[in-house]
């Protein structure tokens, strides 16, 4: 039976759909094209509609899961009329939250075989949050609750910093992620210049939460 037609887009994102299922189900080595169609419901020809290759829908599922991690964070640096220190705060839990919510992902970025795609998307998602972060820490020097002179750099400094500690390894660590989250935190707004009473007022107000 002929597979119904449908809109490319939708066609598209269906592949990559059942790509992301079948890396997380058998991991990324042992996922083939074949395995991909099959799950798609769609003709091995169609693929190459698409995609050219195997690793050109790894690149495709890289970009998605870039995109959605970072999409509710930027929705947050883009709020008129929140203060930058909120929307940073904020922008932390979202990205955490994406993390926490998700056991699809994190099953997936912790099974056996899939730790070089688990770093690709890591990159990919903080090269896209580096102009994120970058608005807001421009708009909190503004507000002069961020004393920093170089808003670029700060922003490059934090995804570094995001890097080495992955929220993704983070949760491999559950009696330990309160204290994870808080220690970045008070680094991040202490290198941001923020005072005494500002970094207090957030690590009380986590204590009292987490």
């Amino acid at each position: 039976m002929t597979a119904a037609r449908k809109a490319p887009e939708a066609r598209r994102a269906e592949l990559i759909e059942a790509a992301m299922r079948l890396f997380a189900e058998k991991g990324l080595d042992e996922t083939a094209v074949s395995d991909i169609v099959g799950a798609a419901g769609v003709a091995q020809g169609t693929f190459y509609l698409y995609f050219e290759s195997k690793a050109d829908v790894v690149n495709a599922v890289v970009v998605d899961i870039s995109e959605q991690i970072v999409a509710g964070v930027e929705e947050i640096a883009d709020e008129e009329g929140t203060p930058a220190l909120d929307k940073m705060l904020r922008m932390r839990d979202a990205l955490l939250s994406v993390v926490s919510e998700d056991a699809a992902l994190l099953a997936f970025f912790h099974r056996p075989g899939n730790e070089a795609f688990h770093d690709r998307v890591s990159r990919d998602a903080l090269r896209l949050l580096v102009p994120v972060h970058e608005r807001v820490i421009q708009q909190g020097r503004d507000e002069g609750v961020f004393k920093i002179s170089h808003p670029d750099d700060a922003a490059r400094f934090i995804a570094a910093l995001q890097d080495v500690t992955d929220p993704f390894d983070m949760f491999a660590e559950p009696e330990r992620l309160g204290h994870h989250v808080e220690a970045l935190t008070e680094f991040v707004l202490r290198g941001l210049g923020c005072g005494d009473d500002v970094v207090a007022a957030e690590i009380a107000r986590m204590r009292g939460r987490v």
